[in-house]
């Protein structure tokens, strides 16, 4: 097997689109290819999602081209997760800055993506229902919405 660069992690387990989900847990992937209105970004967007009952959590980690960007814990009623991209002049390699999420249209950021969950259904400590989409905006507008799956069921039996 080959040996993985530093920080890479292995994801031939997300599907290569869409999610899959299994109990509590849930893998999704949406390949993103956006060059529209200043939003220029290319790469592989995973997540892995866990829903934890006793805290009544999701616990969020978001991998793009198999490198972790960030791992974070959200509510239940409010997951999802924003992040400002910024090109290093350098290396023209894309850095990934978390913001707080916030109401859709109200920042005008050069180049932010955003996870969002639609139609949440939370039942604490039993079931976790919502559709998942990333949201590419540029200045404030949004430049691409690409639905990651119709809807996604995490659940404890």
């Amino acid at each position: 097997k080959a040996m993985h660069r530093r920080g890479e992690v292995e994801t031939s387990y997300f599907p290569k689109e869409g999610c899959v989900t299994r109990g509590n847990s849930a893998l999704c992937t949406v390949p993103l290819d956006v060059h529209e209105g200043g939003f220029d970004f290319k790469g592989s967007t995973t997540l892995g999602l866990r829903f934890d009952r006793d805290e009544n959590v999701i616990q969020e980690t978001v991998y793009v081209d198999g490198f972790v960007k960030w791992t974070g814990t959200r509510p239940a009623d409010e997951p999802g997760m924003c992040f400002f991209l910024k090109k290093e002049e350098k290396t023209e390699k894309m850095q990934f800055v978390p913001i707080a999420p916030g109401p859709e249209g109200t920042r005008k950021l050069p180049m932010e993506l955003a996870m969002r969950f639609d139609k949440v259904k939370n039942k604490p400590g039993k079931v976790f229902i919502a559709n998942v989409r990333v949201e590419c905006k540029s200045g404030g507008v949004t430049v691409a919405n690409l639905p990651i799956a119709g809807k996604i069921v995490m659940e404890w039996d």
